[in-house]
């Protein structure tokens, strides 16, 4: 009979860990496994992805969580219900490796890590960090043959938490908060008044996905849209100023309108 996927943490400490410090470190996994999860889109929401405590041990601090509801001890006769859950598994470890190790090498993490993200990943090894000689270990196993194993001792624990730190600094204020004469698309955008819409465009040589646009001036709003059957066809010249809320860009405001690209019409054709 196989074991059920797990995943499983050990605190080797020498000193009594801090409850807060513990509970600390597995809610911030726990936010991590959700995000992976649904970016993953092995769920539609954080809710769905959810880790249950299967088992405490003595000997430093550890604990086996499992990615659904399951009597401790429980006897598995088959490896085959577990099929989904082995693979959140292993993916979730070796999300979380490649993370650790960007950091520990002091390279740039991953772009799709925010701020939140390397403080989560920060608060994970906090008990480990805190004492001289401690030792954290992660690891995933699919409950058969294959198991991803982290290891990272309390210097290597402080040197993560040191670039994670380092990063989330750099991450707080972009370089530069205004962009002149940028190519803005619209996504989504109505011709209503700027302030009660819920426009969105994309300016990629700033961000590749939509994210909220407001205009102050309805001037601009109003040249944009005037005579336009379909302004989504039309790319924008534009100064914009970044919209951050906690050093992460989350919006544009448009502050002027330089020109148009205008999409060759479809039906064109050549002249003979």
């Amino acid at each position: 009979m196989s074991e059920a996927p797990k995943l499983t943490l050990k605190f080797d400490n020498k000193q009594p860990l801090d409850v807060t410090d513990l509970t600390s470190s597995l809610n911030a996994l726990v936010r991590q496994y959700q995000k992976y999860a649904v970016e993953s889109e092995d769920v539609n929401s954080r809710g769905e992805a959810k880790l249950f405590v299967a088992d405490l041990r003595r000997g430093s601090y550890i604990t086996d969580l499992v990615p659904y509801a399951q009597e401790v001890g429980a006897a598995v006769s088959t490896v085959a219900p577990y099929t989904e859950d082995a693979k959140k598994v292993l993916g979730f470890a070796k999300y979380l490796k490649g993370g650790f190790d960007a950091l520990l090498g002091g390279k740039k993490s991953s772009e799709n890590l925010t701020t939140k993200d390397l403080r989560d990943l920060k608060q994970i090894i906090e008990p480990t960090a805190k004492e001289a000689g401690a030792v954290f270990m992660f690891q995933a196993t699919d409950g058969a043959t294959q198991n991803i194993t982290v290891n990272f001792n309390s210097q290597e624990a402080n040197a993560i938490q040191n670039q994670a730190v380092r990063q989330i600094e750099v991450m707080k204020e972009p370089e530069q908060k205004r962009f002149n004469k940028r190519l803005m698309y619209w996504y989504a955008a109505t011709r209503g008044k700027p302030s009660k819409t819920s426009d969105k465009a994309i300016i990629e040589t700033i961000e590749k996905k939509p994210l909220p646009v407001f205009i102050d001036d309805p001037d601009i709003k109003q040249q944009m849209m005037a005579g336009r059957e379909n302004p989504f066809l039309v790319g924008f010249i534009v100064d914009v100023e970044l919209l951050l809320v906690r050093g992460e860009v989350r919006g544009y405001s448009i502050l002027a309108l330089h020109g148009v690209l205008e999409d060759k019409e479809e039906d064109d054709t050549p002249e003979e």
